[in-house]
């Protein structure tokens, strides 16, 4: 009984025993029975709590993928998530529109507000121009179609057409497209707008956002174009929204004007007479004054019917020194005293001058003898200093 207690190693170790005992002893220990049937429990028992163990696995696995997943959900708050782009998306449905609408309004009236302080401008102008057309209708008679006025209004810069052009890529699609064709359709949109009206001047923004967002060009029924193709860079964008809504291109003006023609339209003659006739209407000072050749680039017919009028208003109340080559301003303009300079190239450019009122007969001479087909109007205004 005893041999049947012996474990495997006491067996095997035992030096005494045959082998064809110890084999014998194996099979018969209970030692080695028992534990082999532990082994056996052992091993039924890991396969029963297999699939415990895989069911646990996959409880780990599914509360992974939980995880994960409400990752990838989110919410409305957390950017790049399922509910966030949810969210997004309902709102460029539902509220995007609305909220565009009133932030270009909004826009718009800041730009209304820039140009209501252009229009102060325009009305501090308009103080001094009412004055000028009050001086200038006492005249009126005298100015005849020769038509003096002063002109305070908006303009759009003459850049305005190129630094506009400047921010959008020509090579796009829209209403801009090409050099020549684009701003054809700039001029033409800016032509359609009274930027001299608070109305006019909204429509013209409001309308140029609109030519960018639809294809107005003929035979593009109004497509759609998004405005940042359009934009020659991103860094641009910023800089073409405030180059648009600041209004810098409309500009107060402050202009001289002869009939329809202001200062830079007119001839170099005309531009001179201007000037002459204008300062003679408004200057109020009572000292000196000097000009010189104001005949330049002037027919004898204008020097007569214009020029010389406002030269003899001005002698009424101070001193006229006039530096000329036309005997007529001399003539006609009632000169007191004229002061014949002469110039002898031939010898050695010897300087020589005569002075005396009209009546003289030396400086009568001089006068007659330069007249340009004048002479018998000379003739009648000398006969008229005689008569006196």
């Amino acid at each position: 009984m005893r041999n049947k207690l012996l474990t495997e190693e006491e067996i095997n170790n035992n030096k005494d025993l045959s082998d064809e005992q110890k084999n014998n002893l194996l099979n018969e220990s209970l030692k080695i029975k028992e534990k082999r049937i532990k082994e056996e429990i052992e091993k039924i028992k890991s396969q029963l709590s297999e699939p415990q163990i895989k069911y646990q696995q996959y409880l780990e696995e599914l509360k992974k993928w939980n995880t994960k997943k409400s990752e990838i959900e989110g919410d409305e708050n957390t950017p790049n998530t399922i509910k966030w782009y949810e969210k997004e998306l309902r709102y460029i449905e539902e509220q995007l529109k609305n909220d565009l609408t009133k932030l270009r309004k909004d826009r718009i009236e800041l730009s209304s507000q820039i140009y209501r302080k252009k229009e102060d401008i325009i009305s501090f102008y308009n103080s001094f121009k009412n004055a000028v057309d009050e001086q200038i209708r006492k005249f009126q008679n005298i100015l005849g179609e020769y038509e003096i006025s002063i002109d305070a209004s908006l303009k759009i810069k003459s850049s305005f057409y190129d630094d506009f052009l400047g921010f959008i890529n020509q090579n796009k699609r829209g209403t801009f497209y090409g050099i020549g064709d684009g701003k054809f359709m700039l001029e033409k949109l800016v032509k359609e707008n009274d930027i001299n009206d608070a109305d006019g001047i909204k429509n013209l923004i409001s309308k140029i956002i609109e030519y960018l967002e639809k294809d107005k060009r003929e035979g593009f029924n109004n497509e759609n174009r998004n405005i940042k193709d359009q934009i020659l860079s991103e860094e641009k964008w910023i800089n073409f929204y405030d180059f648009v809504f600041s209004l810098d291109y409309l500009e107060p003006t402050y202009e001289l004007k002869l009939g329809n023609k202001n200062l830079t339209q007119l001839s170099p003659g005309e531009k001179g007479a201007l000037l002459i006739v204008f300062y003679l209407l408004l200057d109020k000072e009572d000292i000196p004054l000097i000009i010189d050749q104001p005949e330049e680039n002037l027919d004898n017919e204008s020097v007569y019917k214009i020029l010389v009028h406002f030269i003899r208003h001005a002698k009424k109340k101070r001193q006229v020194i006039i530096v000329t080559h036309n005997p007529n301003l001399a003539i006609v303009g009632d000169a007191d005293q004229i002061i014949f300079v002469k110039i002898d190239k031939k010898n050695n450019n010897i300087f020589s001058l005569e002075s005396g009122a009209i009546e003289n007969p030396i400086i009568n001479k001089h006068a007659s003898d330069i007249l340009e087909g004048t002479l018998k109007a000379f003739d009648i205004r000398r006969l008229k200093y005689l008569k006196i």
